[in-house]
């Protein structure tokens, strides 16, 4: 609005600048003119006057009545601007874009994070507490096996003693009653006439022979052995040998 204005008042000033040069160039051509005009009456200056200032009304209606236009003009594009405004308001509007997803807050996260890791580690110790009282459990239990193995191999052993020593008794026994059996048959080998027992012994086994020789007395035994065949003999003779060793 300021520059349509001013435009106005510089087309003002144009105008009558031009209108100068036009009475000064007459002035120049001839001087007469402009003194000639002075002389006329006032009546006539007045009329000039009147006309200039119907004039200056005139073009100031008319800026105004451009002003006003340029307003409507305003005015118009305004209502045009509104319309299209409402045009697009009127169509359907656009689905709104997904809001993008926030971005998760550093701290939180971290706590976040370290929260299931202290879970974790709670976890993890409960199954080791659980863990270690199974552990307990068994030592206990692998203890109490281990005493009662003790006391059952300790009856073992006396149970193998006790056997040990029945056997032993019923050993000493039967070897006692052995040894006298072997004592009196020596005895009856030493009775007997030389040449009978020699024969009897030739002809039995030759570790009980040496055995029932063994407890005879050596003189009746040097003759038994020298009436028996050489080969029975010398056998006799090497396990009697060997058991004095």
């Amino acid at each position: 609005m300021f520059r349509k204005v001013s435009i106005y008042l510089l087309s003002i000033f144009l105008l009558n600048l031009f209108l100068f040069n036009i009475s000064l160039i007459k002035y120049q051509n001839n001087p007469h003119t402009l003194f000639a005009a002075e002389d006329k009456p006032k009546a006539d200056d007045k009329a000039k006057s009147d006309d200039k200032a119907k004039a200056d009304d005139k073009k100031t209606k008319e800026g105004d009545k451009a002003k006003k236009e340029d307003k409507s003009g305003d005015k118009e594009a305004d209502k045009e601007k509104k319309k299209g405004e409402e045009g697009k308001e009127g169509e359907a509007a656009p689905e709104p874009c997904p809001e993008c997803p926030e971005c998760p807050d550093p701290a939180k996260f971290v706590l976040s994070g370290l929260e299931d890791r202290k879970k974790k580690i709670e976890e993890e110790e409960a199954k080791l507490k659980l863990e270690k009282k199974e552990l307990e459990q068994f030592k206990e239990d692998i203890d109490e096996n281990l005493e009662k193995l003790e006391a059952l191999k300790k009856q073992i052993q006396d149970d193998l003693a006790a056997i040990q020593k029945v056997k032993s008794e019923k050993e000493k026994q039967k070897d006692a009653e052995y040894e006298t059996k072997l004592q009196s048959l020596s005895v009856v080998y030493a009775k007997m006439p030389i040449k009978n027992a020699a024969a009897i012994l030739d002809k039995m086994d030759v570790e009980l022979a040496a055995e029932i020789v063994a407890r005879m007395p050596p003189k009746p035994a040097s003759k038994l052995l020298a009436a028996m065949q050489m080969e029975q003999a010398s056998k006799i003779s090497e396990r009697l040998a060997r058991k004095k060793k």
